[in-house]
């Protein structure tokens, strides 16, 4: 999306956004912070609303995960569309890989207080792949099944 695009659908003078966003990065990083607040902030809230046992909060995650991908207008995780258009090194990607680590570790910190044992970090860190492939899997066509957990 250019900025002339930016600058008709949002109805903001050309100068106005400028003096706010005197980059395109500057511009992409708001977004992205904002994108950060409303999406992990609402996985953590239907993690939490389910209860304090770390198999119902990670069941919880895995569930809001097919309302968020299948909503009007979702193209993907903007963090991973992000990274992929962005140079590796720039302010963009930076902060599209920060916010895949924080993801990662909090899905990693639930990971091992479900089984009451220390997993191996390629177990955790492969639950934490799985929950972004999932997303990728709802966000397209078909019916995919978020992973199972079971409760006994």
């Amino acid at each position: 999306m250019g900025v002339d695009t930016v600058i008709a659908e949002s109805g903001v003078a050309k100068a106005t956004l400028y003096k706010h966003f005197p980059r395109k990065d500057d511009l992409v990083l708001a977004y992205l912070d904002q994108v950060d607040q409303a999406w992990f902030g609402a996985l953590r809230a239907a993690a939490r609303t389910v209860g304090d046992d770390p198999r119902d909060q990670l069941t919880g995650m895995f569930d809001a995960l097919a309302p968020a991908c299948r909503r009007q207008g979702y193209h993907g995780c903007a963090f991973i569309n992000a990274a992929a258009e962005s140079e590796a090194g720039s302010d963009v990607h930076a902060r599209a890989v920060e916010h895949k680590a924080v993801v990662r570790a909090w899905i990693t910190d639930l990971a091992p207080a479900v089984l009451a044992l220390a997993w191996p970090e390629g177990y955790r860190t492969a639950l934490a792949e799985r929950f972004g492939s999932t997303a990728v899997e709802l966000a397209g066509a078909g019916e995919p099944r978020a992973p199972e957990i079971g409760t006994g």
